[in-house]
């Protein structure tokens, strides 16, 4: 059960990241500080599902914790780059780690977060789509020999009366 839930985090990470990627640049992109634009990013990302559930539901995992991360850095001053390198680290997607990477080199550095965020949300996408063309051939493959089976069944019963008239 642990490892069961352990993959559905992942998932949800996986799953959710890109799209919150994509929206934090775009709104550093149309100027916005990091800070105001993650709690920009939050509000829309979240949308109150967190609360909805009562954190019951695990394909919600990603907005949970983005927003605990948000409240954190809002009511006790936490960092926002330290609660996202936590929670790269725990969740274990290196693509994740990375970004988390990349927001903290920008602000001990002072590198240009918004087009290196630019080329991972890229990545991100394409990694995306890449695993579901996977799982879709996965599907296939799972759904042949029930086909077969079905297709068996219908030329019996098609081909039946014919036999039983001989």
């Amino acid at each position: 059960p642990l490892q069961r839930l352990e993959r559905a985090r992942r998932r949800s990470v996986l799953r959710s990241l890109p799209g919150f990627i994509s929206q934090l640049t775009l709104l550093l992109n149309a100027g916005m500080v990091l800070s105001s634009a993650f709690e920009v990013a939050v509000e829309h990302t979240t949308d109150g599902k967190a609360e909805d559930t009562g954190g019951k539901n695990e394909t919600d995992y990603f907005q949970r914790r983005i927003r605990s991360i948000y409240h954190s850095m809002k009511n006790a001053n936490g960092s926002l780059h330290r609660e996202l390198q936590s929670f790269a680290e725990e969740s274990g997607v290196t693509d994740f780690m990375r970004i988390s990477g990349i927001i903290s080199d920008n602000i001990n550095k002072g590198a240009e977060l918004t087009e290196k965020l630019e080329r991972e949300s890229d990545s991100l996408w394409q990694s995306r789509k890449l695993r579901a063309e996977r799982q879709g051939q996965a599907a296939e493959t799972k759904m042949t020999i029930p086909l077969a089976i079905f297709l068996l069944v219908l030329i019996i019963i098609t081909v039946s009366p014919a036999l039983l008239q001989l």
